[in-house]
């Protein structure tokens, strides 16, 4: 499976629609029963994964803030949700698609 298509998948998207720029903000999918949200960049395409329950709230909050290359920051986050206990990240997900990478062994020699 492409990267691609695992992750419309994952939040629930046609791949036109995940590939899309702008912001999506969307019912959790996969992260089903997750009380919280999940934030996902990539290239100009911006998607907030968010419980059912809030799914509505937050698209009317963050459609109100400015979408741009700071949206994962810190600031960004606090202007949508309210009530904030934890922040996790940013952090990095990629893949490697075999022939595009070098293996390294652990220890180094």
């Amino acid at each position: 499976m492409m990267p691609e298509k695992y992750w419309s998948d994952f939040f629930g998207l046609t791949i036109d629609k995940f590939r899309e720029p702008g912001l999506k903000v969307v019912a959790h999918k996969e992260l089903a029963g997750y009380n919280g949200a999940y934030i996902f960049k990539l290239a100009k395409s911006v998607i907030i994964s968010v419980p059912s329950d809030v799914e509505k709230a937050v698209a009317t909050t963050a459609k109100a803030c400015e979408c741009s290359e700071t949206v994962l920051t810190q600031a960004f986050v606090e202007q949508i949700f309210e009530n904030i206990e934890r922040t996790i990240g940013p952090c990095y997900q990629g893949v490697c698609l075999s022939g595009d990478c070098l293996i390294f062994h652990w220890p180094f020699p």
